[in-house]
């Protein structure tokens, strides 16, 4: 717990948050926090997305948000993403990129990782949606859902998306 105290006191110290200090802080959660892997092994086998909207849109925004140049570009990938979500889960909106903090995005997908298979499927692929919506897959973004799959304890290949050249893969810093 001390170590993952640091990490986080450590991944705050220049105000931002990068894909790789997320899927990092989370790593470390699940594997040095007894707690954390006690209550996700344990599962609660959550069969619906519903009693997770709140979660569900939290990780939405933050891959919305992953590769948008602003608003408009992280309302438009969101909105592709929720498209993918069952009308059971209910009114989700895009949060503001400020206001996602680290620890709010991790709690949520250790939430949505004791769910049943079948809704972190339902999940991730809204997720790729959003990534994929614009047909310009930014690396940042492809690491941020890779991120979000481990996280869901559903780890990926590297993604091969058909018809997208590597001239449309950016690196955005």
């Amino acid at each position: 717990q001390a170590v993952h105290r640091v990490a986080a006191r450590l991944i705050a110290s220049d105000d931002r948050v990068d894909v790789f200090e997320l899927a990092a802080f989370h790593v470390l959660g699940r594997h040095l926090t007894d707690q954390r892997n006690a209550a996700a092994s344990a599962g609660s086998g959550i069969h619906s997305l519903a009693p997770l909207r709140s979660e569900a849109e939290l990780v939405l925004s933050a891959v919305a948000w992953s590769g948008a140049g602003d608003a408009d570009a992280a309302k438009a990938a969101f909105n592709e993403g929720v498209r993918g979500l069952p009308g059971s889960v209910g009114a989700v909106r895009l949060r503001d990129g400020g206001a996602i903090d680290l620890e709010d995005v991790d709690a949520a997908l250790e939430r949505l990782r004791r769910a049943a298979p079948g809704v972190r499927r339902r999940l991730l692929t809204a997720c790729a949606d959003a990534v994929t919506h614009d047909a310009e897959i930014r690396v940042a973004e492809v690491e941020m859902l890779r991120a979000v799959a481990e996280a869901l304890d559903c780890p990926m290949p590297p993604v091969a998306v058909p018809g997208l050249t590597p001239a449309f893969v950016t690196t955005v810093p």
